[in-house]
């Protein structure tokens, strides 16, 4: 009997072990892709920074989305339009299918799949719509993906602004429309300037969002889905009706507690306690 307590706590610490290793090793490799992404978007900034005065140019802009938030890399406003620029710093090849959800990139040895692109793009699109309400249908949307010069893209879908960084600034520059008059463009600056999300209140937060992609239970007075957000006095859950609907729940001190009959467990995540 005694051997047999052994064996089993012998098998039940290598579990342990296991589990925990697989862990680190998991949030390792989180941390080198974040900090990967992070040096695209800083050589796509550095490039943005090189167009004429005349082109304003939002970096890392968070802003709420109709289901969720949304983190835009880059956004360019000037008379030829609206550029929503998606960066992905990856090394290798990317396989292309436009039809499907989900991309393949393949490095040597290394696979796995990735969100289409052309569809984070739509969804952040999407959200600079909200924003602007009925007047975005007088603007021209550019979409945009911009690959790492170290990454092959098929040939044949240039026609897509799915592109390297070195071809970004012609990219952009090849628009010669004139679609958004001078004043208008300074106003979009100002409005986006005005409802863009604190980056280091909200990264966290979206990072969350997207983790929780069934989300956070519906309102109980419209039944659209709630929204993670936050004022001076901390975090808490709002309408995706907001201002149509100002419903909103109140946050644990510790972490938000979603009632499991909301179809959502719990979700972890250190903030203030709100008043109540």
């Amino acid at each position: 009997m005694i051997f047999l307590l052994k064996v089993l706590f012998v098998i039940l610490f290598f579990f342990v072990s296991f589990v925990f290793v697989r862990i680190a090793k998991i949030s390792k490799d989180d941390k080198i892709r974040s900090k990967i992404g992070r040096n695209g978007e800083n050589i796509v900034a550095n490039i943005l920074s090189t167009l004429p005065k005349e082109y304003a140019v939002l970096n890392d802009v968070i802003l709420f989305g109709a289901y969720s938030t949304v983190q835009i890399d880059h956004i360019v406003l000037c008379e030829y339009g609206i550029f929503v620029i998606e960066t992905k710093n990856y090394f290798g090849k990317i396989d292309v299918n436009l039809k499907n959800k989900y991309w393949i990139h393949k490095n040597n040895d290394f696979e796995r799949n990735f969100y289409n692109p052309l569809l984070q793009n739509k969804t952040h699109i999407n959200a600079l719509k909200l924003l602007l309400g009925k007047d975005s249908k007088n603007y021209k949307f550019h979409s945009i993906i911009a690959f790492s010069d170290n990454c092959e893209i098929n040939s044949d879908i240039q026609n897509l602004n799915i592109i390297n960084f070195r071809d970004l600034k012609d990219e952009i520059l090849s628009f010669r429309d004139k679609v958004i008059p001078k004043d208008y463009v300074k106003n979009l600056l100002t409005l986006l300037e005005k409802f863009r999300l604190d980056s280091k209140k909200y990264t966290k937060i979206h990072k969350q969002n997207v983790k929780n992609q069934k989300g956070y239970g519906k309102c109980p007075k419209c039944n659209n889905s709630l929204l993670l957000r936050h004022s001076d006095n901390g975090f808490f859950f709002g309408c995706a009706s907001f201002p149509l609907c100002t419903y909103k729940k109140n946050c644990d001190r510790h972490f938000f507690v979603v009632q499991k009959s909301e179809g959502v467990t719990n979700v972890p995540f250190y903030s203030k306690r709100t008043r109540r």
